[in-house]
């Protein structure tokens, strides 16, 4: 996690909390990015947690989601995007991107 990155990243997981703050989920998942933000920065360049990192980001996209956050939704999920370089990162339910009024081949 780079400068420009992380602070990208802060500022908007920032965002997401300050958009939903009723959801108590959202603060766990932002409690675990920072928590993975963290032990990048101490532990680099000796442990990578970045696609632990890219899922919790993922996820709280899909909180995004739900909460009709499409616009914090779409930037969470193209930083999650370069964080898990291994293409293998956490799918998007498509019933959730349904239920929310998203095209789901369009996402």
């Amino acid at each position: 996690m780079y400068g420009f990155s992380k602070i990208l990243l802060d500022f908007t997981v920032e965002r997401a909390a300050e958009a939903m703050p009723q959801d108590p989920r959202v603060s766990e998942c932002v409690g675990l990015i920072n928590h993975y933000i963290q032990r990048t920065v101490a532990e680099w360049p000796t442990a990578d947690y970045s696609k632990r990192l890219a899922d919790a980001v993922s996820w709280l996209a899909v909180m995004a989601l739900q909460h009709r956050q499409v616009m914090i939704a779409s930037r969470l999920r193209q930083i999650a995007a370069q964080l898990d370089t291994s293409g293998q990162g956490l799918p998007l339910p498509e019933r959730v991107l349904t239920n929310v009024g998203v095209d789901a081949h369009a996402w």
